[in-house]
This record gives C-alpha cells, structure tokens and sequence, in this order.
C-alpha cells in the first residue's frame, strides 16, 4: 500500500513493491499482477469502513439528525486511522483519474461500496429517510 499511496498504480514499480514485501520479484510476477496488488488494499480496507458507517447510517435508535454527528465518533475515526496511507491511496486515486475512469480496482470497491454510501448519506442530509 505504501508504493501505491505515494507513486500511484502507474508509477508504482514491481520490484519496489517486491522489495518491500521481502520476496523475489519473479516468485511475486507469477502470483500477481501489478493491477491485483493494487486492488489488495482497496478490498480489504474499504468494505470494512463501508460497514462501519452503513451501521451508524442505519441506526434506528438515533433519530436522522444525529446520525451524521455519530460517524465522526470514536470508532469510525479510530478505524480510518489504522490505516493512514488508505486515504491518501483513495486521494491519488481520484487525482489520477481527474474526470477519466478509475482504476478497475477503485472502480469495482465505489461501485459496491462508495455509491450507495453517498446514496444513504444523500437522504440523510436531504431529509428523506
């Protein structure tokens, strides 16, 4: 994740990310391919998160104004948190991408995951539960 978050999935270089994960570049060539390392960390980090704010955004114990409050408590942010080279990832993700298509990677995790998100947090802010 950290060649990816500072060089981009175009810039990012095999043997970089070999080195760093201590294996040989051929034996990592044959296991994966640069485009389903970088979707590595966009499937693991972004459907838990997805999880923790869909949870708080369907509380029925909290009345809709205090729902969008709740996701910047403790344990959405704390999550976030763990894994501080996600957000800048999903930053030079969308930098990269500037008005093209995303990533095959980043566009399958906001398909599933980011539009219906936005989605719920659209009724949310707009009054329509």
């Amino acid at each position: 994740m950290e060649e990816f978050s500072h060089e981009g999935v175009t810039g990012a270089r095999t043997d970089e990310i070999a080195r760093r994960a201590g294996v040989n570049k051929p034996c990592f060539i044959i296991t994966q391919d640069k485009e389903g390392l970088y979707a590595q960390p966009w499937s693991r980090f972004f459907p838990a998160c997805h999880e923790r704010v869909a949870s708080v955004l369907e509380r029925p114990d909290l009345p809709p104004r205090e729902r969008l409050p709740a996701l910047c408590a403790k344990p959405t942010l704390t999550y976030i948190a763990s894994a501080p080279l996600f957000p800048r990832l999903v930053q030079r993700e969308f930098m990269r991408s500037a008005g093209r298509a995303l990533s095959p990677a980043a566009s399958r995790i906001m398909e599933r995951h980011g539009k219906p998100l936005y989605s719920r947090l659209e009724k949310l802010i707009g009054g329509r539960h």
